[in-house]
């Protein structure tokens, strides 16, 4: 079942008589819902968990509930009804820009913990003031999810540090069947450590192909960038690289030692990068003598005309490269 209700100025009455008929669909199996961009509160939020607390045969869930204002209360309601739906196997849940706190992201810990049939799971919180005490408590109920094959964590724009971050990365060394990860941190506060476990988790999910890391905005510098590099090699299977590193402190040594990572990679064929200004990454020898790399996209939107033109210069003297894509928007 799809309902497709955003941007309709919905409150929580209106949240609330959805949530009422969502308890007398028990049988349902597969929700898509949208509620995004509306005007949906605590009340609202809690009343949705609670319809959704009925659907306990529920194996498939999409909850779009970004740009509403549920707060921490709200959202912790919602993740208990989902702790009832213990067939899931695939789950998203959207609740980013809902100054949730860290009191909705430790919230989703004790639904996590019984949702160990997932195999594919979708978590936003961006825009949200959680700090790292809400992503360690999340973490202690993600590491119950060990059958997670497929795993995209979209946390921008809040205030999470090492000690977090460090947390996702204890918790991919209990993710053996994993495939595609994506975990966006833009406009946060790592520093190196945690860029390091993170990349230290990575190096156990031996069956990682896809995998999609942004952390611009951040506060990392070489020691961070040669210690992640030097842990993702590690990463022999890996296929597809989505990699967005720009606005940190990197110089010219930390992207030398990243293009002999991702040129070490022998599996890795597609690799997309974000570069600003003038970045050195992909500039280096050994990217140029690259045997494994066959497909590149960079994104050049926010560089210059005359930068876009170096970069695409540059680009071009990979000597086995098939095919470069340019994107400018």
């Amino acid at each position: 079942m799809n309902l497709n209700l955003g941007q309709n100025q919905i409150s929580d009455e209106g949240a609330c008589t959805i949530g009422l008929s969502l308890g007398y669909c028990k049988m349902l199996q597969q929700l898509q819902l949208d509620l995004s961009s509306n005007k949906i509160g605590f009340l609202g939020g809690s009343c949705i968990g609670t319809g959704l607390s009925q659907c306990t045969l529920m194996a498939s869930l999409q909850i779009y509930l970004y740009q509403n204002q549920i707060g921490g209360e709200g959202s912790s309601a919602i993740s208990e009804g989902l702790s009832n739906c213990q067939h899931l196997e695939s789950l998203k849940l959207d609740l980013s820009q809902n100054n949730t706190g860290s009191k909705g992201a430790s919230g989703i810990q004790s639904c996590l913990k019984k949702l160990t049939k997932l195999t594919t799971l979708d978590l936003g919180f961006y825009d949200n003031n959680i700090t790292d005490e809400g992503i360690v408590d999340l973490c202690k109920g993600l590491r119950n999810c060990k059958n997670l094959n497929q795993l995209k964590l979209y946390m921008h724009g809040n205030q999470i540090g090492d000690q977090g971050i460090s947390s996702v990365g204890n918790c991919l060394m209990n993710f053996s069947k994993i495939i595609d990860f994506q975990f966006c941190l833009e406009d946060n506060q790592i520093q190196n450590q945690g860029l390091i476990d993170i990349a230290k988790g990575l190096s156990q999910c031996s069956q990682l192909k896809n995998l999609k890391i942004s952390l611009p905005m951040n506060q990392i510098d070489d020691k961070g960038i040669i210690g992640f590099g030097q842990n993702l090699s590690h990463c022999s299977n890996l296929q597809s690289l989505n990699l967005d590193i720009s606005e940190n402190k990197i110089t010219k040594q930390g992207y030398l030692n990243l293009d002999e990572c991702l040129s070490s990679l022998k599996k890795l064929t597609f690799l997309k990068c974000l570069l600003s200004k003038r970045e050195q990454l992909l500039k280096s020898r050994y990217m140029i003598n690259c045997r494994n790399i066959k497909t590149l996209k960079l994104n050049l939107e926010f560089c210059r005309e005359q930068e876009q033109v170096w970069h695409k210069k540059n680009a071009l003297k990979i000597i086995r490269l098939v095919d470069l894509i340019i994107q400018l928007s």
